[in-house]
C-alpha cells in the first residue's frame, strides 16, 4: 500500500501524537501542570504558566515569577500566557487544565512535522525528504521534555517561521508582487513577534533574499521594504504601546533580557540552564528563587530591575573576555548538539545538525540557490541571541524545519542512486 500526500501527514502526525501523548501518562502531575497546586492556585516554575494565571485572576499581564508577585510585566512573549489563559478559563488552572495545555503543545509539535513532506515538495527538495524528516522527528523528541511539558510554544513559531519561509521562496520567484503580498508578510513577521521575538534576527536576511532574487528597480524595492516594515510595525504596535503605558518605557517585545545575560554569564555561571540550576547560581539573581530580587523589582519596576541587570552583565563580559567567550562556545556547541548528559538525544541532535549542514551545501551544489538561501539564514541569524545565554532545548525547536529539512534531504540523496547522480537546477537563474 503507498501513501498520499494527505496519508503521509496524517501518519506523521498521529504517530508523533500517540508516541507523545503517551509519555505525558506516564508523568507526575507536577510535570504535567509545570508546577504545584497550592489549594486553588497554580504556582509554576514557567513564567508563561505564572503569567497565565495572572491573566485569568484578573491581573493582567503581570506576576511571571515562582511564588513571588511582582506586578506587571513583560518578561514572556504575550501568545502564550495569554492563549494559555484562554485554556485555564475554560479547564480551570489544575490538573485538566495542564492536561489540555500539554495536548495542544503535542499537537503542534506533531502537525510542524506532518507539515515537512509538503514544504520539502514546495522548496523542490522532494517530498520524501521532508517524509524523512518528519518520521525522525515524529519517532523520537528531540527539543525533550519540552515537546511534552515545559515547554511554551516553540512549535508555533516554527510553523509561522516555516510559513514566512515559503511565502517569501513563493514571493521572490514573481516578476513583480504587489502590494498584497508585501502586506501579508510585514503582518506575518509582526504576528511571529508575539511567539518568538529573537527570530526578528532572520528578517532583514530574509526581506534581502527577497530583494535581490530579481533584477528590479530601486523604486521598488525600497516600496517593498516600505510596505513590509508598515505592516510590521502596525501589528507590533499594539504591545509596543501597552509595554510604554503599562511598563513604563519603550523596548521591544520583552524587556527580560537584561536577567537572561545576567544569569547566563558570570564566575560561577555554566552553559546551560540545567548546570545552573542545579547548582544553583541563578538563585544569586533570579525572582524565581531571590526574594530580594522580587523585592527590588516591586521597588523599582521590572523594566528598571533588568536595565540594572543588563549593566551588571555587560560589566563583567567587558571585563572577563574570555571566560564570556568560553561559555559562548559551549553554548553554541550545545544549542546544535545537546546536553552530552543525554547521550541519545546528544547523538541523534549532532547528526542531525552535521546532516542539515551536508544538505545546505547539496542543495546550494545542485542550483537550489534561494531555497539554502531562505534556510541558511534561519542557521545563520536566529541562534545568535542563545549563544549569549544560557541554553534549554526548546530554545531550538523554533528552528527545527530549518535543521530537519536539509537534513531530510541528505539522508535522501544518500540513500537514492538517481538523486546522487542528478544535478537540480529548479530555479534558473540562480
Amino acid at each position: 500500500m503507498s501513501f498520499g500526500p494527505k496519508q503521509t501527514a496524517v501518519a506523521i502526525f498521529l504517530l508523533s501524537f500517540c508516541l507523545r501523548a503517551g509519555w505525558l501518562a506516564t508523568m507526575p502531575e507536577s510535570n504535567i501542570i509545570s508546577g504545584q497546586m497550592r489549594g486553588a492556585e497554580l504556582v509554576s516554575t514557567d513564567e508563561g504558566i505564572n503569567t497565565a494565571s495572572a491573566i485569568v485572576a484578573g491581573r493582567g499581564f503581570s506576576d511571571p515569577f515562582f511564588n513571588n508577585p511582582t506586578g506587571p510585566s513583560a518578561h514572556c512573549s504575550p501568545a502564550f500566557p495569554a492563549v494559555t489563559a484562554l485554556i485555564f478559563s475554560v479547564f480551570g488552572v489544575g490538573l485538566a487544565g495542564g492536561i489540555v495545555r500539554d495536548l495542544v503543545s503535542i499537537a503542534g509539535y506533531s502537525l510542524m512535522f506532518a507539515l515537512l513532506p509538503a514544504a520539502a515538495s514546495i522548496l523542490g527538495l522532494g517530498r520524501t525528504a521532508g517524509t524523512v524528516a518528519g518520521a525522525i522527528a515524529a519517532c523520537y523528541p528531540l527539543f525533550g521534555q519540552g515537546e511534552v511539558c515545559y515547554g511554551r510554544d516553540e512549535w508555533l513559531a516554527a510553523i509561522l517561521l516555516l510559513l514566512l519561509a515559503l511565502y517569501a521562496w513563493s514571493v521572490a520567484r514573481r516578476d513583480e508582487p504587489g502590494t498584497r503580498p508585501a502586506l501579508l508578510y510585514g503582518a506575518g513577521w509582526g504576528a511571529l513577534m508575539y511567539v518568538q521575538p529573537p527570530m526578528l534576527l532572520v528578517l532583514p536576511l530574509h526581506l534581502a533574499i527577497v530583494l535581490a532574487a530579481r533584477p528590479r528597480p530601486w523604486r521598488w524595492r525600497l516600496f517593498y521594504v516600505a510596505l513590509v516594515c508598515a505592516a510590521f510595525l502596525l501589528v507590533v504596535a499594539p504591545w509596543t504601546i501597552r509595554n510604554r503605558v503599562v511598563m513604563g518605557g519603550w523596548f521591544f517585545m520583552r524587556d527580560n533580557a537584561g536577567l537572561e545575560l545576567e544569569v547566563s554569564n558570570g564566575d560561577g555561571a555554566y552553559d546551560s540552564f540545567e548546570a545552573n540550576v542545579t547548582t544553583r547560581w541563578m538563585c544569586a539573581f533570579h525572582p524565581d528563587c531571590n526574594t530580594a530580587a522580587g523585592d527590588e523589582i516591586r521597588s523599582v519596576g521590572e523594566l528598571e530591575f533588568n536595565r540594572r541587570a543588563l549593566a551588571n552583565a555587560v560589566s563583567w563580559i567587558g571585563a572577563n573576555p574570555v571566560p564570556f567567550a568560553e561559555l559562548t562556545v559551549r553554548r553554541a556547541f550545545a544549542f546544535w548538539f545537546g546536553l552530552r548528559a543525554y547521550p541519545v538525544t546528544f547523538l541523534l541532535r549532532g547528526a542531525l545538525s552535521v546532516l542539515g549542514l551536508v544538505g545546505l551545501w547539496l542543495m546550494w551544489r545542485r542550483g537550489m540557490t534561494l531555497q539554502t538561501q531562505l534556510l541558511g539564514a534561519v542557521w545563520i541569524a536566529y541562534p545568535l541571541t542563545f549563544y549569549v545565554v544560557q541554553y534549554m532545548d526548546r530554545y531550538v525547536a523554533p528552528m527545527a524545519p530549518a535543521i530537519l529539512l536539509p537534513a531530510g534531504y541528505a539522508i535522501w540523496v544518500a540513500l537514492n542512486k538517481d538523486a546522487r547522480d542528478t544535478r537540480m537546477n529548479v530555479y534558473p537563474g540562480h
